[in-house]
């Protein structure tokens, strides 16, 4: 059984532009894309929102750019994920 089809998810648009990193589709295992360049600090919070490991996959600006259009561009029905929530009784600042 694959964990990716086990559960399909995907970070946010904006989400994935901004830190560099997407779900890849149609792969064994739940894998995280990372756009070279990346933070790698951001896998720590991409681990947390998708609460289960993953495997890391390296992409070129490129290959990225192209993953991020097919992911969001097909009207996918993955359930998209966003940052974690804060840690309980952390208080929010606006």
């Amino acid at each position: 059984m694959s964990t990716h089809a086990a559960s399909p998810r995907q970070f946010t648009y904006a989400f994935a532009k901004d830190k560099g990193l997407i779900v890849l589709p149609d792969r064994d295992t739940l894998t995280v894309g990372v756009r070279a360049g990346a933070d790698v600090m951001s896998l720590i919070e991409a681990r947390r929102a998708l609460g289960c490991a993953h495997a890391v996959e390296s992409l070129d600006p490129a290959s990225f750019d192209r993953a991020l259009t097919i992911a969001f561009s097909q009207g996918r029905s993955a359930q998209q994920i966003s940052k974690p929530p804060s840690p309980a009784g952390a208080a929010s600042k606006a």
